[in-house]
């Protein structure tokens, strides 16, 4: 069952999430856990504060409507200039002489700008209730300074409009006394005491248009801290920040670190992948299931891109050394003998020889005693017994020449390689690293095809660059990439993986990604 892009590209991405995770789970971690912890801290140092709130009901009902016969208790829901007043009235509920009185009153510590701070006055909605609320350590006096506030507010308004309606008294008491006693027994008089004794009753019931609705209660749990809250909110924010410096030292990071980086480098198809804990420096056994399969992996990888080519002459090199070329070609020239092809490998590394010590043969007559004319080549080719009566040619390098690069440029050099190929199915070339010596260019010249070996966590992104200028400048394309030196956790995220196509038309190339997690990393010397 093929998958339509869309979906192919959803799986990638998914895919390339799940490996940044895996590769930066320890940054993630330990970056939330420390965003954890200092939140705890800061919570656990923080006093405990508390929270009591008063609710103050306006009415809409002014004293001049009182005195003109508008009734007393309007409905406070009435169409009206609310909105307006509501705004006045919450702009009163904050003036410094309502502070100071309940400062007063309470005989509260420190100053009257600090009391403000730790009261907060704000309209409920767009109706005509303003809530006081006000804030403390101690949980009684949050209550006490709410309703306080609420009291204060209240009778000021009271004295404000008793006041008003008391100068309004003393007007008319004025105006009557100036009456004569025949005037005042007239409608005028009349109307003038009828007006005194209102403003006397109203005076005597004024609330000054405001009651408290919602005394002020005494809190029982803080407002803050809040451990529980506190703790949710670091694990989301020490996990955004954890993944956000992940991902900035992924963008900084020099090394490459996973397949994916190596195929964004150098748009070749990651052929194997080689953890590090599987063997170093040795040739796997026969029956090794586990360690063979991965190399059987590789091989079969080879085969995949060898299609329609004849591409037999393998030359394997790297960057720089100990990355791990020279045990992949021991190794893969093993496997492709135990798979039944014939195997002819050759150890190109002129100056830092190791086949012949990973086989045990004699180092000489090799290489360079044949290109020299000291050795007959039949004589320099060792037969190596691999059991179960397997076994692969190898040339070992010989004795260390005082002009490798001249040897390995010879014509004799390009005759041992090309009667080899007569013979095998594949010849297998160890190189020197592309970046430290010349040597590598003339050897990938003579072959069919490169393999780049490449370390993660040690390979830079710009030894791959190099690498891969310096083979195209020659002409030379590598056909594939090997990768070393991966977790064993992305290893076996990959155990059980499979050949993906790059696009599903079939037209074309096809990039192909690592069957299995292919083991080893091995250090070559």
């Amino acid at each position: 069952m093929s998958l339509n892009p869309a979906s192919r590209d959803d799986v990638s991405l998914l895919r390339a999430f799940v490996d940044f995770v895996r590769d930066s789970w320890k940054t993630i971690v330990v970056t939330t856990l420390a965003v954890v912890v200092v939140g705890l801290l800061y919570s656990a140092t923080r006093e405990e504060v508390y929270e009591s709130t008063a609710n103050v009901l306006f009415r809409e009902t002014t004293i001049s409507q009182q005195v003109s016969g508008v009734p007393v208790f309007e409905n406070p829901q009435a169409p009206s200039s609310a909105g307006a007043e509501m705004i006045t009235n919450v702009q009163l509920l904050q003036r410094d002489a309502i502070a100071r009185a309940v400062h007063d009153r309470l005989g509260l510590s420190g100053s009257i700008l600090d009391l403000q701070h730790r009261v907060k006055i704000q309209q409920e909605g767009l109706g005509n209730l303003a809530s006081i609320t006000a804030s403390s350590s101690d949980p009684t006096e949050a209550q006490r300074i709410a309703q306080t506030w609420a009291e204060v507010f209240i009778a000021a308004r009271q004295e404000a409009d008793r006041r008003k309606l008391g100068d309004a008294l003393s007007m008319l008491n004025t105006r009557l006394d100036e009456l004569t006693p025949v005037e005042r027994r007239s409608k005028l008089g009349r109307d003038i005491q009828e007006q005194v004794q209102q403003l006397e009753l109203l005076q005597s019931v004024q609330d000054g248009g405001a009651e408290i609705v919602q005394p002020a209660t005494l809190p029982g749990d803080p407002v803050s801290p809040r451990p529980r809250r506190t703790l949710f909110l670091s694990l989301l924010f020490g996990l955004a920040l954890g993944i956000a410096v992940a991902a900035a030292r992924r963008a900084l990071d020099r090394k490459v670190r996973t397949p994916e980086v190596v195929t964004e480098l150098t748009g070749l198809p990651v052929i194997a992948q080689f953890p590090e804990s599987l063997f170093g420096g040795r040739v796997v056994e026969p029956g090794s299931w586990a360690e063979e399969e991965q190399f059987r992996t590789a091989a079969i990888n080879i085969r995949y891109l060898d299609i329609g080519h004849d591409r037999r002459v393998l030359a394997l090199t790297s960057a720089r050394p100990q990355e791990g070329k020279t045990t992949i070609a021991a190794n893969l020239a093993a496997v492709l003998a135990r798979m039944g092809h014939k195997v002819s490998l050759v150890d190109g590394d002129l100056r830092r020889a190791r086949l012949f010590e990973t086989f045990g043969v004699e180092r000489s007559p090799g290489l360079t005693e044949v290109v020299a004319g000291y050795a007959d080549p039949r004589d320099a080719w060792r037969r190596v017994d691999l059991g179960d009566g397997e076994h692969l040619r190898l040339l070992p390098s010989g004795m260390q020449p005082p002009n490798p690069l001249e040897m390995l440029t010879s014509d004799t050099f390009r005759r041992v390689v090309s009667d080899e190929k007569v013979l095998s199915d594949y010849v297998l070339i160890d190189t020197p690293p592309v970046l430290v010596v010349s040597d590598a260019v003339p050897l990938a010249e003579v072959a069919d095809a490169v393999l780049l070996v490449i370390r993660a966590g040690q390979t830079t992104k710009e030894d791959v660059r190099r690498t891969m200028r310096s083979l195209e400048q020659v002409g030379i394309r590598a056909i594939g990439a090997i990768v070393t030196g991966v977790s064993d956790r992305r290893q076996a995220y990959y155990q059980y993986g499979g050949y993906y196509e790059a696009d599903g038309s079939g037209d074309g190339p096809q990039t192909i990604e690592p069957v299995a997690a292919t083991p080893g990393a091995q250090s070559d010397a």
